[in-house]
């Protein structure tokens, strides 16, 4: 493996700024942080300038080179000096997003984490709700206001664990049977015609962000089932199980899940139902 070529493609290139190489030089970079930012700056996204990563993932990325905790001083660090932007992580574990200041989005201009956190900061906290480019009719008003009642209703709407004594008793088999159930609970416990859809929901947060991200993973159609897991219980055990899910498809051990989101909706249930 030491003597296997390295092959440099030439159509998998980003455009990376020298002033971070000049910033070294004067001192006032350190190579730990230089490093850490250039391994961001790799894998962001391209449209839009983020990554997401948490600290143990970043961890293992440097090969355990770095401690979660040289990890987290080397990030506040670079946060500091504004060259990225993430939320605070006080009390919070798992997955979060990384913004990257001035990265040179594919869909033209650089990132700007000053200028979107103005924009975040005057936007409605009820903004989530997709516009229509056409124009707004009553219909649409009418449709979004509904939109916006659900939401609210998410976390009262219907329990997490008012199916998980019937999820107890049953096994991995029954994953479909599951998951089918689990939509008439929600469709018997929140009589509103429009639905939660995955593709149409707009995150306000990077915690809703990534349940939207883990949504669709898991094949999910609606959004009500895991916005309600974290309102109630917030993103860990979500986190959990998906990377449950995620570890027991890569090892190829035990039965296949044939139905992801019946998986991922069973097991939060079982972790959840004693807390309701």
């Amino acid at each position: 493996m030491k003597n296997k070529k390295i092959l440099i493609e030439n159509d998998d290139f980003i455009r990376l700024s020298r002033s971070i190489r000049t910033a070294y030089l004067d001192g006032l970079l350190l190579l730990d942080e230089m490093l850490v930012l250039f391994w961001l700056w790799i894998n962001a996204n391209p449209k839009t300038g983020r990554f997401m990563t948490s600290y143990e993932s970043l961890s293992k990325d440097f090969q355990s080179r770095y401690s979660k905790n040289v990890i987290n001083k080397l990030m506040l660090e670079l946060k500091r000096k504004k060259l990225i932007g993430f939320p605070k992580q006080q009390g919070r574990r798992g997955s979060f997003f990384v913004d990257i200041q001035n990265y040179p989005l594919s869909t033209g201009g650089f990132k700007d984490i000053e200028k979107e956190d103005v924009q975040n900061s005057g936007r409605n906290s009820d903004a989530n709700i997709p516009s229509n480019d056409a124009g707004s009719s009553a219909e649409d008003e009418d449709i979004r206001q509904k939109l916006k009642e659900q939401k609210k209703q998410l976390a009262e709407g219907f329990s997490v664990g008012s199916s998980a004594h019937a999820g107890r008793s049953r096994n991995n088999d029954n994953e479909n049977e599951s998951y089918n159930y689990n939509e008439k609970i929600i469709s018997d416990s929140q009589r509103i015609e429009i639905r939660f859809p995955v593709s149409k929901f707009d995150p306000e947060n990077h915690e809703e962000e990534r349940c939207k991200q883990i949504a669709e993973y898991l094949g999910e159609k609606d959004m009500r089932f895991i916005l309600s897991v974290f309102k109630k219980h917030g993103l860990d055990d979500i986190e959990y199980v998906y990377n449950e899910i995620k570890e027991k498809e890569e090892s190829g051990k035990g039965k296949p899940i044939r139905n992801r989101a019946a998986y991922f909706n069973k097991r939060i249930q079982q972790m959840t139902w004693h807390r309701e």
